[in-house]
């Protein structure tokens, strides 16, 4: 797995207004990932440890409602950010992110939350793009 390129990602919002250094760190545990096309990224209600950032390609999220349809809640675009449960305050994926032709990026979740000023504070940027991908709290379908 190759490393992140801090540039092709210094520009999306989740990551606005940190320093170079602060990036850097963040990202040193990072990995570019590539996911055959349908392979799952993240199945529903597995344990969420990372967040993704996808830097090429699409991602098709999905949840199995209690009767057991299949709903699609969200498409992921090149340069967005899914997957963050754990900055929501979710233990778990709420639901499942399927490849459809993507590069994703992924790092630990813990990286975002140890380089912010003071524990669990997020900055005004992080905390829009958090909430932009909130789509896996407030799309409860079923």
């Amino acid at each position: 797995m190759a490393t992140v390129d801090p540039s092709l990602v210094a520009h999306l919002p989740l990551f606005a207004g940190f320093s170079a250094e602060e990036l850097g760190e963040i990202l040193r545990e990072a990995r570019s990932v590539r996911f055959p096309k349908n392979s799952a990224v993240f199945e529903q209600g597995e344990d969420a440890h990372s967040f993704f950032v996808l830097l090429h390609g699409h991602v098709r999220a999905s949840k199995t409602t209690p009767t057991g349809e299949q709903v699609v809640v969200r498409y992921v675009a090149t340069g967005e950010t899914f997957g963050v449960a754990t900055a929501i305050g979710l233990p778990r994926y709420p639901a499942t992110a399927t490849a459809v032709s993507p590069k994703a990026g992924t790092g630990p979740m813990s990286r975002i939350s140890s380089a912010m000023p003071a524990p669990g504070a997020a900055r005004p940027a992080c905390r829009r793009a958090i909430s932009a991908s909130g789509w896996c709290a407030s799309r409860n379908p079923g």
